[in-house]
């Protein structure tokens, strides 16, 4: 997510994709910007999937984007999978591509 084209694209193609999801703000105490939030992924192969990509756009750079995937729903998911083993999911992306 490095490139600002790709950046700017995939942007748009997430934007878009909430707009078919059903988004739930969860605004943390005291804070009302409610950038935590979960997300339903209501059509395609991913359709009945609920996860939390809180925390901003870090973590799916980390999780998903900086490796490559531009699928706004496998993003969500493979950032809410890290999450949900305890692996910090903006980092975990740059560990994936180490390894590869």
């Amino acid at each position: 997510m490095s490139d600002p084209a790709w950046t700017k694209g995939f942007t748009s193609a997430y934007v878009e994709a909430c707009k078919r999801w059903k988004v739930t703000p969860k605004p943390s105490c005291n804070c009302k910007v409610a950038c935590a939030y979960d997300v339903e992924i209501t059509v395609g192969p991913f359709a009945g999937f609920v996860g939390s990509p809180c925390g901003g756009s870090e973590n799916m750079e980390g999780a998903a984007g900086g490796i490559g995937v531009d699928d706004p729903a496998a993003i969500v998911i493979m950032t809410d999978f890290f999450d949900s083993m305890g692996l910090e999911s903006g980092q975990f992306g740059s560990i994936l591509g180490a390894a590869y």
